[in-house]
């Protein structure tokens, strides 16, 4: 159970009189369960009846779209969501869900058979997901196969469930009976080792720490969302440490961290522990927290080393391998060298005397760390290999070759410090074949895998480039088309125009995530450039604008390459920026900021070709007479000074 405190699930028996005036509750991951008593309808034991459940979420959704009948009106099974449920006079079994315990199942109010009493049972499970698009009751849905049948009604922490179940009057009439149910839900935090396979109550200065939160209520969207939890260690450091869900939808969120020593005990705020570490010294007690639970784990005095007997000739070997590494590299780097100047020849002689070296030491050593290390160095070798292959017959299987040992060594040696470097090259490898679906799968399992790693800024770097000639590849499809006045052209850029904006989108996103987390990371300057450039790709001016701002606000970044570029996107944003018709005075604002950003591009960076570029903006007439004022007021300056000499 992984020191999860487990919670009771209880299935109480509720009887019509009471359901209008007891609140009914039920949980995400459980079932939703009701009886409906029509003993007219009980023929046989294999007799069923219909029933219906729906949220209140879509029926508000539907209302506001204009669309089946407001919240509080007739049950409408055209409600998007809707499943049609059949009960039985057999009572279906009852599961808990990951985190409770089955401790009262559901019982029937009396002793009789439900044959007897006419007593049908229903029950549908609550899933985290996507709210569906259509409903699954109506005479549309009665032609879909049941692999088209969602397994649950999708619902969020907070939602209300009706469930109806239509009957006839005798003017024949159709009647409702109806309940509702609050959806809620709870947190369950607990703390594991490095591996993930046990629960950790103590553990060594430098080792990873893995925290999970499996919280359904904190899902929100399709996308995988970001739960907290709070890192206090007994010396005084606090941090907070951002868990990412493993999966959409999933409701199970995890992250880690390691511990580092404090050199000086007292408080201290740690920004980024992912990647910084929580300062602890020996014996301190650490608190992972969320909401009302927490979770100890103790420091130990001492580190988890072992004494073994040693020899002379175990240090030889020792020296001996780490010996043919640095030669296998020695002859890497050279190989690289003599492939620059042409002498591809003698590269390849090269490459073969590092690949006998690693050979031999992986052959005659068991170190899980050497022997990853060798691994990745003869990933690296038939890399280089590849590259030198003159046709792709001969190239693409020395990449699949290294796609190979690189893919193990995560696998193999998932504890060594060669793991995410060869997670990192697995990716490469693809992007080289010209996988890219496949290279970007790799990528976001090392940012998965590998929060922390130094790595993450390119994998981000990456992910975004990927997005970006995604989106760059359908407008280049559809720019030939644009000057065409017929109809077909008009609707093919049309679509591919409505393509190519969401991966624009997405690269932004991922440039300015990469800025914002990692500022001082060499990547993060041009990451905010570019996070505003597909902004701007995307149409989306104003989020460009947002974009580009941090980056020429941070003097760090100075630089004629990016902070002036930054500044002349962001003026060129506002010359563009779509403003309603007749709205003069925001179309004035946006114009007059971007003669501001190149005056100042002038004026900071007056070598740059950015500097060229804003003189040839402002010789557009759109600044006629903003620059004809400017030169009033610089005159009238001039004029009020001389008066004053």
């Amino acid at each position: 159970d992984h020191g999860v405190e487990w919670r009771s699930l209880v299935y109480a028996h509720v009887g019509e009189p009471q359901v209008s005036a007891a609140p009914l509750d039920a949980v995400i991951g459980a079932a939703v369960r009701f009886d409906v008593v029509v003993p007219h309808l009980a023929f046989a034991q294999s007799s069923t009846v219909t029933g219906y459940v729906q949220t209140e979420a879509a029926r508000q959704a539907a209302a506001v779209a204009g669309k089946g009948a407001a919240a509080g009106g007739p049950f409408d099974i055209n409600i998007p969501g809707t499943l049609k449920l059949t009960g039985t006079l057999t009572r279906p079994g009852v599961e808990a869900p990951p985190g409770y315990t089955l401790t009262v199942s559901p019982q029937p109010p009396t002793s009789r058979p439900p044959l007897d009493e006419g007593r049908f049972a229903f029950a549908v499970p609550l899933i985290l997901g996507d709210p569906p698009e259509r409903s699954f009751a109506d005479k549309a849905a009665e032609s879909l196969p049941a692999s088209a049948l969602p397994k649950g009604l999708a619902v969020k922490a907070g939602d209300v469930v009706h469930v109806g179940f239509a009957w006839e009057d005798d003017a024949k009439q159709v009647r409702w009976k109806t309940a509702s149910f609050r959806v809620g839900s709870h947190a369950f935090l607990d703390v594991l080792a490095g591996d993930a396979s046990k629960p950790l109550t103590a553990a060594y200065l430098g080792e990873k720490i893995v925290v999970r939160l499996l919280a359904p209520g904190l899902d929100r969207g399709p996308e995988r969302d970001v739960a907290e939890v709070a890192l206090a260690a007994g010396g005084g450091a606090t941090a907070t440490l951002r868990l990412s869900e493993t999966e959409p939808h999933s409701g199970l969120f995890a992250g880690a961290f390691t511990t580092v020593f404090a050199e000086k005990p007292g408080p201290v705020e740690v920004a980024s522990v992912e990647i910084a570490g929580l300062p602890v010294r020996y014996g301190d007690g650490i608190t992972v927290s969320y909401e009302e639970q927490s979770r100890p784990v103790s420091v130990n005095k001492g580190a988890d080393g072992a004494i073994e007997p040693f020899t002379k000739r175990y240090g030889g070997d020792e020296v001996a391998v780490r010996t043919a590494f640095t030669l296998a590299e020695c002859f890497l780097e050279l190989a690289k060298k003599h492939v620059e100047s042409g002498e591809e020849s003698l590269a390849r002689r090269e490459i073969d005397h590092a690949e006998k070296l690693l050979g031999e030491a992986l052959a005659t050593h068991r170190d899980e760390a050497l022997k990853a290390q060798a691994e990745y160095l003869l990933g690296n070798l038939a890399q280089e290999y590849a590259d030198l292959a003159k046709n792709d017959e001969s190239r693409r299987p020395r990449y699949q070759q290294a796609l190979k040992r690189f893919a193990e060594i995560p696998l193999d040696y998932p504890d060594t410090e060669f793991a995410p470097k060869a997670q990192y090259k697995t990716a490469q490898t693809y992007e080289k074949l010209g996988e890219a679906e496949s290279a970007v799968e790799e990528y976001v399992k090392l940012a998965y895998k590998y929060p922390g790693d130094e790595l993450i800024p390119s994998v981000m770097s990456r992910l975004g480039d990927y997005f970006q000639k995604k989106g760059q590849t359908l407008k280049e499809q559809a720019d030939p088309l644009r000057e065409n006045a017929d109809d077909a052209s008009k609707a093919e850029v049309l679509r591919l125009d409505e393509q190519s904006y969401p991966e624009f989108l997405k690269a932004a996103r991922v440039f300015e995530k990469l800025r914002e987390r990692f500022p001082d990371d060499p990547l993060a300057p041009l990451s905010g450039v570019r996070a505003g450039q597909n902004y701007m790709r995307a149409h989306h001016y104003d989020r460009a604008v947002q974009a580009f701002q941090p980056v020429i606000d941070n003097d760090s970044y100075d630089g004629s390459s990016i902070r002036a570029q930054a500044m002349y996107w962001s003026a060129y944003s506002r010359e563009l920026w779509p403003v309603a018709e007749g709205d003069w005075k925001t179309r004035g604002d946006n114009i007059r900021g971007a003669f501001k950003l190149y005056q100042r591009i002038k004026f900071d960076f007056p070598d740059s070709i950015w500097a060229k570029r804003a003189r040839g903006r402002l010789a557009d007439p759109v600044f006629a007479k903003i620059i004809e004022q400017d030169q009033l007021d610089r005159q009238r300056m001039i004029d009020a000074l001389k008066e004053q000499r």
